[in-house]
């Protein structure tokens, strides 16, 4: 009987596991990964883009994943992402010149200056609002 109860307890907690790890953000991202040379070379380009800032250990950055995807799958949108947690991505000089010090945040670059961003965790219809209000993608 006591084995029963221990297969028994031992299911439940790989249950949980898994639920946890898939509630967490685990799917794939609609976004495409760059380094600091890229996003240099993305703000550069002066071409109109959206660039998200995050860190994998951000607990609101984790959270707005599956919001974020919902909007990209939904509008079709080419956005780009700089993991500034990655230790070729943490540069002091280049978080001070962007003024990136809150994460998770999305910026919207048109002719190589920054015209918007949108800072911490925001629902799926404020991150839709964003990406229509500066629509020229």
């Amino acid at each position: 009987m006591k084995k029963w109860i221990v297969l028994f307890l031992v299911l439940i907690a790989a249950a949980i596991s898994i639920f946890v790890y898939v509630s967490t953000g685990s799917e794939k991202p609609f976004y495409n990964d760059i380094n600091l040379t890229q996003y240099q070379k993305e703000v550069d380009s002066k071409k109109p883009k959206f660039i998200y800032v995050y860190e994998t250990s951000c607990p609101p950055c984790q959270e707005i994943k599956p919001e974020l995807n919902e909007v990209i799958k939904k509008e079709k949108l080419k956005v780009q992402a700089l993991n500034i947690e990655e230790k070729e991505n943490y540069n002091t000089e280049f978080l001070d010149k962007y003024n990136l010090n809150k994460t998770p945040t999305i910026l919207y670059y048109k002719d190589g200056k920054e015209k918007d961003r949108l800072e911490g965790y925001r629902s799926a219809s404020q991150i839709e609002k964003f990406f229509d209000k500066n629509g020229d993608r």
